[in-house]
C-alpha cells in the first residue's frame, strides 16, 4: 500500500517492481531507486535484502530511498529500518524511513494470528499508514537540494 501511495506521487517517473515476482531489473536506465518492504517477524523481504547487497555497489552511484512498514514506532521502528539494509546504503540513501503499518487480521493463517495476539496483544485489524512521512519521502527524492533524513 505504501509503494502505491509512492507510485500514485511520483506517477510517469516510476516503474512499480515486485522483486517476488521480478528480481532481475536491470539498474542502469534509473537515474533513482526506492527499496522498500514490510518487517515480518524482525526482517524484511529476503528478496529485498537479497537485491540490495547483490547491487549495492550499482545503488551506491544512484539516488536511493529506502523505507519499511512495521507496526513499531519510534526508536524500535528506527532500529528496523537500520537492521533492514546494509550500512553502506543507509549512509548512501537520500531518504529513509519508516511508514507505519498495516495487518488485515483475517488474511494471515492460524500461526501468524496466534503470533499476533501474543506480541502485539491484538486480534483485530491494524491501520496505521504514515501518510505524511510517505509525503515526505518523495518530496526528498524529488528535489535536487536534498537533506537525508535522520
Amino acid at each position: 500500500q505504501c509503494g502505491k501511495r509512492i507510485e500514485e506521487k511520483l506517477g510517469d517517473q516510476m516503474d512499480f517492481i515486485n522483486l517476488k515476482s521480478d528480481p532481475r531489473v536491470d539498474l542502469t536506465q534509473y537515474d533513482c531507486v526506492i527499496l522498500g518492504g514490510s518487517i515480518y517477524i524482525g526482517r524484511i523481504q529476503k528478496e529485498i535484502t537479497k537485491f540490495a547487497l547483490e547491487n549495492l555497489k550499482i545503488l551506491n552511484n544512484k539516488k536511493v530511498g529506502l523505507f519499511i512498514c512495521c507496526l513499531k514506532d519510534g526508536e524500535e521502528a528506527k532500529t528496523e529500518l537500520e537492521t533492514a539494509f546494509p550500512d553502506a546504503l543507509l549512509e548512501h540513501a537520500t531518504a529513509k524511513d519508516y511508514f507505519g503499518g498495516q495487518v488485515t487480521f483475517q488474511k494471515l493463517n492460524f500461526l501468524e494470528r496466534l503470533i499476533m495476539k501474543k506480541v502485539a496483544k491484538t486480534d483485530h485489524d491494524i491501520c496505521n499508514i504514515l501518510n505524511d512521512k510517505i509525503d515526505h519521502f518523495v518530496h526528498l527524492l524529488k528535489s535536487e537540494d536534498v537533506t537525508p533524513l535522520n
